[in-house]
């Protein structure tokens, strides 16, 4: 079996996926190797997916650029991710954090939007890429809040935290594992969770929800395993249980723990509704920050 990882070795992802074949080797019986297949966002190995045999030996380990959101940013797309794809099961998730330079004078998201109204010639905010979730996340805060500030792009989440402490940036959202160090040693200021419950990383800092009157807010980044759309049902199925078997032994909590991620699992009913759920609300997102495809 072939779990193909449509970005670059390396990343949160490729190390997950890793963590999750080996695994789901031991209780398939047979072994399950990563293929990296980058380019294009995820867009490549994605459509090399969704147009593979539909047998159950290609599966699709991807974040929500592959099933929810590249739809939304890119004009041409090879593949349709809700007709092309079927969910097996959520693999994970972690919590973006909205974070500020330690020593803007805020210590709030509302401070944060107040200093943003009160300098709107000084504020920026930093991301690592257009069409990142953070930096879709970050300009529907804008928008939620009343507030502008400029879009700086980086290359990835370690030169946004960089330009971060340097104060070439004063705030970012971003995935919450790159900067729990730094928040916990004070380089930089936590001030607020993305997902809609507060982070055991971090308890004592509020959700977006509860720092702002945005009611229903909820961003975070999440890996899901799809396999082809046409693969029967009974072989998703079995693919599921599998899956939700490796998220659940000790060793594979403990490994996802170190990489900063949360095991989520579930059926495979409620896997395809949850990536509904999220193609929704991005969908929403981004034509709310009016961010067009390209």
């Amino acid at each position: 079996m072939r779990l193909v990882v449509p970005y670059s070795p390396g990343g949160a992802l490729d190390a997950l996926a890793r963590i999750m074949a080996g695994k789901m080797s031991e209780i398939l019986g047979q072994q399950v190797v990563v293929e990296n297949k980058p380019g294009a966002a995820g867009n490549i190995g994605s459509a090399a997916v969704a147009q593979a045999a539909p047998d159950g030996y290609t599966l699709l380990c991807s974040a929500a650029g592959s099933f929810s959101i590249n739809q939304f940013l890119y004009a041409e797309m090879p593949y349709v991710a809700a007709r092309d794809l079927v969910g097996a099961f959520v693999m994970g998730r972690t919590s973006h954090v909205v974070i500020a330079n330690k020593d803007l004078p805020v210590r709030s998201l509302k401070e944060l939007a107040q200093y943003a109204r009160d300098n709107p010639s000084r504020m920026n905010y930093g991301s690592a890429g257009v069409g990142t979730i953070g930096q879709i996340g970050f300009e529907a805060i804008k928008r939620g809040l009343g507030f502008s500030a400029e879009h700086i792009v980086y290359r990835g989440s370690g030169d946004v935290l960089m330009a971060l402490m340097a104060g070439q940036v004063q705030a970012a959202m971003d995935v919450l594992p790159v900067y729990l160090p730094r928040i916990r040693d004070g380089s930089v200021r936590a001030l607020a969770v993305g997902t809609a419950e507060r982070s055991p990383l971090l308890p004592e800092v509020p959700t977006v929800a509860e720092a702002s009157d945005l009611a229903d807010f909820s961003v975070f980044t999440w890996w899901a395993v799809g396999a082809p759309a046409a693969t029967p049902r009974n072989v998703v199925a079995k693919i599921n249980v599998a899956g939700v078997q490796a998220l659940a032994a000790p060793d594979v909590k403990e490994k996802f723990a170190a990489q900063g991620a949360d095991p989520v699992g579930g059926s495979v009913d409620e896997t395809i509704a949850f990536l509904a759920a999220e193609t929704a609300k991005w969908r929403r997102f981004i034509e709310q920050a009016g961010i067009k495809p390209q």
